[in-house]
């Protein structure tokens, strides 16, 4: 059973690296090349303002001016690039921080351990069984069913591509966290009642 759970993630990977060459590059590391039209394509195919060059004008200008600042600064701190840079400019340092803080914060909340019960959640509430009933074994039946729990990851994830560089992250993040507290919340409740009925709130919150 590991050997299908191992070649089921080689799959996606596989797939994943035959579609990275379709999605486009950073507008900004464009500009950086020096490259302004394959900037404006880039910045109008992820806006979706294709049909709407004003905005798609004004944004690069925002970028221009961005980068000629960021210019100006290392001109005027000696030109640090790399860690250097961080030391020199708190804005980055902070920034850096607070990436750190949010994948520390994805552990801390408890993931890896619902991951690891998800099979013996899927087992209380029955779903192990269904398979078993349609010819799978025992464990096959088990890996299923933990895959089925996770299925509806997939269109999250490609939802999440689609508007993390439309809505931005800082929206995205306080649109759905607090959604995120409420499963944990619906988690504890209901592995609080062991014993009692209330299993399948477990499966709607993972």
């Amino acid at each position: 059973s590991w050997r299908l759970m191992t070649g089921g993630t080689l799959v996606l990977a596989l797939l994943q690296c035959a579609t990275l060459t379709a999605l486009p590059e950073s507008p900004r590391w464009l500009l950086r090349r020096g490259d302004e039209h394959a900037a404006r394509a880039a910045l109008a195919r992820l806006r979706g303002v294709a049909s709407r060059p004003a905005l798609v004008d004004g944004e690069i200008a925002e970028l221009k001016e961005g980068l000629r600042r960021e210019q100006m600064a290392g001109a005027a701190v000696g030109g640090a690039e790399g860690w250097a840079a961080l030391a020199e400019e708190p804005r980055l340092l902070k920034l850096l921080a607070l990436c750190i803080a949010l994948q520390a914060l994805q552990q801390l909340s408890g993931i890896n351990a619902i991951v690891y019960y998800t099979p013996q959640t899927m087992k209380e509430v029955g779903v192990p069984m269904l398979f078993e009933r349609i010819g799978f074994g025992e464990n096959p039946a088990s890996l299923l069913a933990t895959m089925l729990a996770y299925l509806p990851k997939i269109p999250s994830l490609l939802l999440t591509m689609v508007l993390i560089d439309r809505l931005g992250r800082r929206r995205l993040m306080q649109s759905f966290v607090p959604l995120m507290g409420l499963c944990h919340l619906a988690l504890a409740a209901s592995f609080g009642a062991m014993g009692s009925s209330l299993v399948w709130p477990r499966v709607l919150a993972m």
